[in-house]
């Protein structure tokens, strides 16, 4: 009978990497389960701890007030005779300075301390017995129940029950009747050592589940962290476990592939003997033979097989370039000399010959074309040193573009300015933003204002590898901004004074007026830009050889007139008007400026003077004197 062969399993690396992963988070889960539960269990066992800890205080407040068969307190509404207790004597006294008094017995006393713990604490205690004096002592069902079984085995009963709807933890021990007890006990038929009843504590579990699910949830974070550390631990110990069986495949690959070099090989290869002699060729050299007229086992040409003769003495490899068919071939000639042959590795380098012209010419063009432009331009490493500028740049610092090359900008301007051009660089490549500025530049020892643009250089990785900079003088420009600003703000100053004023084009449009122009004749803005000069002056020299826009247009470098003009209130004013040209950018008139200023004062002055000559012009022809 032929045993039935066993099939081996066989897990791969990745199938390794899974069972890890599977056992750590089994693991980890494990853990953390088992700390969870040591959490509910340490709230637990803190729950007896405190409900053992209240029992042991109530039994000692309890015994005490038993010791002193109670103790008399003052009558309050708090606490007012205990109806409970007619036959104890002298229950109630009076001080002999009138202050009744009552005596507390101890369950009553024990009674009162435990609604305190209640209401300060929620901590729930309980005197009781089957047989209470006070109906306020009786149990409820679960100390009803503990009480029955102290009957027949008075030991600590605990549970966890509901309260109210909210969880407790309850305790409830056994209460012996004492000598000192059977002073208000003994009519109930209570002999010392029976068991009168018990004390019963309820502990809110809800502080205590609180505090251990805070627990659980710091162990889930901390284990969650732990468990992620060990499944990255896994993942890197997978990454490079499987990288070297990658690398192991690629040498034995390589080692497979070498085997076959060279007659698969798209190279070309030949070995030629010290002597001359053509000792191999693979099938890409065959093309080489015919050229040649040479088989293997003949001698080489005779440039090869001198070539052959410098390597040997050179004792190094050698590279030399070759034309076949057409191509251009670059042979790598390495000698051997423990075999006395040298092998020479050929390969097709036609095309990389061409892109190697074609971007000679292209970096020429480009040359060129910064080499023309009138802006400076720099090329900096990521640490701010020059790599390369244009010939306008290196004219500036004194230097020849391939001498800009490894320094920086301490080499060329004071310490202050090359710290803030660091700075600015750091910052673009920093933040990979193009950023435009406004700086100083020195030049022969003078300051100019350039306008200069960084751009972070990013190569094929994505990665910021430097800064590229363009800057031009813009010295001039800021003067003329300056001085155009200035002129700005003279003439906006000028056009703010309290002389009304009004700006008229040669269509005799009213294109501005200053506020005083407005308030002068009581005019909004909108009900004079636009208008007519006319319909808003009424001035009647208007359309007339006498307009002052006229005489502007014909060459009069100020004109003037008078007029009376009607306000929008009713009242009719007196005005003075001159008016000057106004000129364009280019000089020439575009209009004219006209200021107002009120004459009616004066004029009404003159007409009373007038009028006062007259009435004594007349009173002295009429005089008999006259």
């Amino acid at each position: 009978m032929t045993e039935r062969p066993q099939k081996k399993w066989h897990l791969s690396l990745t199938g390794y990497a899974v069972v890890l992963v599977l056992f750590w988070t089994a693991s980890t889960f494990l853990m953390l389960e088992w700390v969870v539960h040591n959490h509910k269990q340490n709230s637990l066992r803190d729950a007896i701890h405190n409900a053992r800890s209240a029992f042991d205080k109530d039994l000692l407040y309890w015994k005490w007030a038993s010791m002193h068969e109670g103790v008399y307190v003052p009558v309050t509404d708090e606490t007012p005779p205990n109806p409970y207790l007619p036959h104890v004597q002298e229950r109630d006294i009076v001080t002999p300075s009138g202050k009744r008094l009552t005596l507390m017995n101890p369950v009553y006393m024990a009674r009162q301390v435990q609604e305190l713990s209640a209401e300060q604490y929620g901590l729930k205690g309980h005197i009781t017995s089957l047989r209470p004096i006070n109906p306020n002592n009786a149990p409820d069902p679960w100390e009803r129940k503990t009480l029955e079984s102290f009957e027949k085995n008075p030991t600590e009963v605990t549970s966890r029950e509901e309260l109210d709807g909210q969880a407790y933890f309850r305790l409830m021990k056994p209460l012996l009747v004492e000598k000192k007890c059977l002073t208000c006990h003994a009519s109930q038929g209570y002999k010392e050592g029976d068991i009168q009843g018990g004390i019963s504590i309820s502990v809110p579990m809800a502080p205590l589940i609180a505090i251990a699910n805070k627990q659980v949830t710091y162990a889930v974070w901390g284990y969650s962290a732990l468990w992620f550390l060990g499944i990255m631990g896994i993942g890197l110990g997978y990454r490079n476990i499987k990288r070297r069986i990658n690398d192991f495949k690629r040498v034995q690959q390589e080692i497979a592939d070498l085997a076959k070099f060279p007659s698969e090989n798209s190279d070309v290869i030949l070995r030629i003997a010290k002597d001359g002699t053509l000792l191999y060729a693979n099938a890409k050299g065959e093309s080489f033979l015919t050229e040649w007229d040479c088989q293997v086992g003949q001698i080489a040409p005779a440039y090869w097989s001198q070539l052959v003769s410098e390597v040997f003495d050179l004792g190094t490899k050698k590279r030399v370039e070759a034309e076949h068919a057409g191509k251009n071939f670059a042979f790598m000639v390495t000698p051997v000399p423990d075999a006395n042959y040298i092998n020479l590795y050929g390969r097709d380098i036609t095309e990389r010959k061409k892109i190697g012209r074609a971007l000679r010419e292209s970096e020429l063009k480009y040359r060129t074309l910064l080499e023309n432009l009138p802006q400076k331009i720099f090329y900096k490493n990521r640490d701010s040193v020059y790599v390369a500028c244009n010939e306008n740049l290196a004219r500036d610092l004194g230097v020849s573009p391939a001498e800009i090359s490894g320094k920086t900008d301490d080499d060329f301007f004071p310490k202050e300015i090359a710290q803030k051009y660091k700075c600015d660089d750091r910052r673009v490549m920093d933040s990979g933003q193009i950023e435009e500025v406004e700086e100083t530049y020195i030049k022969d020892g003078h300051e100019y204002t350039v306008q200069t643009v960084k751009t972070p250089i990013v190569d094929g990785g994505g990665n910021i590898v430097g800064v590229l900079g363009v800057f031009w003088d813009i010295t001039e420009r800021k003067r003329i901004e300056e001085s155009l600003r200035r002129a700005h703000t003279e003439l906006k100053q000028i056009f703010s004074a309290a002389v009304p004023l009004c700006v008229i084009d040669k269509n005799r449009t009213m294109i501005r007026v200053n506020d005083s122009f407005r308030s002068f004749f009581g005019l909004a803005e909108g009900d004079v830009i636009g208008k007519n000069c006319y319909d808003i002056l009424h001035n009647p020299k208007c359309d007339t050889p006498d307009c002052m826009l006229q005489q502007i247009l014909n060459g009069v470098e100020c004109a003037g007139c008078e007029m009376n003009k009607q306000l929008a209130g009713g009242n009719t004013i007196s005005c003075a008007v001159t008016a000057i040209p106004f000129k364009g950018v280019d000089g020439e008139i575009i209009g004219v400026v006209e200021n107002f200023t009120d004459i009616t004062q004066s004029k009404q002055a003159e007409k009373a003077l007038r009028e006062s000559e007259e009435r004594f012009r007349l009173m002295y022809e009429q005089s008999p004197l006259g």
